[in-house]
């Protein structure tokens, strides 16, 4: 039996129970990698409207010492606090653009996210600066 396409199965599902084992694991391993290069291209594509469409990403450690924490620190938060972080083929990174604005409000005082003790940080940072 030739091998379906996904293209194929996609369009009529009752054809995936006529595939042997192999013939399956065949097909999930090309859509992975499909998924893989499509999530790729998506984030690439159509960042979030806080995201520059196009722009320098920077590391965690990178982050870290510009808000002056661990990176330990944002590996752990970078979900509930630092709303420009994304995944990209497995590695974090961050918006240079979004953890800026991030700093922004944070001096100005409108906590992007939460008010916690980084944006304290980011106060105390800033009024030694001036």
């Amino acid at each position: 039996m030739e091998l379906p396409s996904l293209d194929e199965i996609a369009s009529d599902p009752r054809r995936a129970a006529e595939l042997t084992g192999k013939q399956s694991r065949a097909l999930l391993s090309r859509l992975v990698v499909a998924m893989a290069a499509l999530t790729n291209r998506s984030v690439e594509d159509e960042p979030p409207t806080w995201a520059p469409a196009k722009g320098k990403m920077l590391t965690p450690e990178i982050v870290a010492a510009r808000l002056d924490v661990s990176s330990d620190w944002v590996y752990r938060n970078w979900r509930r606090k630092l709303p420009f972080g994304r995944k990209i083929g497995g590695n974090l990174r961050f918006y240079e653009r979004g953890l800026e604005e991030w700093i922004k409000r944070a001096r100005d005082g409108r906590a992007p996210r939460e008010n916690d003790a980084t944006l304290e940080r980011l106060r105390i940072l800033n009024k030694s600066k001036q």
